[in-house]
């Protein structure tokens, strides 16, 4: 059960501890190549935020990361994934009290076979940080239009 990226945002390691605890391997911030490779051999990625006032305005981009590497995604309920949930029908909501029981399902599911190539290079072209950020310039483009057209 590999863990990768920062243990916690407030820089304490009582996060690194629990996951040792759940008998995960925290492998700790890593570079672009080896974050693939872990991704790679991955089935599931989660994301376990509590909801509070802060994560209710956040979006955890690793989510895109996760979809990009033909995982299968399981997130809290934190609104800006919920309301992303009807694109990716690999991606699961579950609360506090089924978490678990839905990343178990999720294993499973990904252990049935591996995401077919043809989809998994349609999912890299759909996350990729090169569409992520044609689809910005286009957002700022389309909004600097609809206020020359105002004006």
């Amino acid at each position: 059960r590999p863990v990768a990226g920062r243990a916690s945002l407030d820089g304490s390691q009582l996060s690194e501890a629990h996951v040792g605890e759940a008998g995960a391997t925290y492998h700790g911030a890593l570079e672009a190549a080896a974050l693939a490779e872990l991704v790679g051999g991955s089935g599931v990625g989660v994301i376990p935020y509590v909801t509070n006032a802060s994560t209710r305005g956040v979006f955890p981009l690793k989510l895109y990361e996760y979809l990009a590497g033909g995982l299968r995604g399981v997130s809290t309920p934190i609104p800006a994934v919920v309301d992303k949930q009807h694109l990716h029908p690999e991606l699961s909501i579950a609360g506090r009290d089924d978490f678990c029981a839905e990343v178990v399902r999720s294993i499973g599911v990904a252990r049935a076979g591996p995401t077919p190539r043809s989809e998994l290079e349609g999912r890299i072209a759909e996350h990729s940080w090169v569409t992520r950020g044609a689809q910005a310039r286009k957002l700022v483009a389309d909004l600097g239009s609809e206020v020359l057209r105002r004006s």
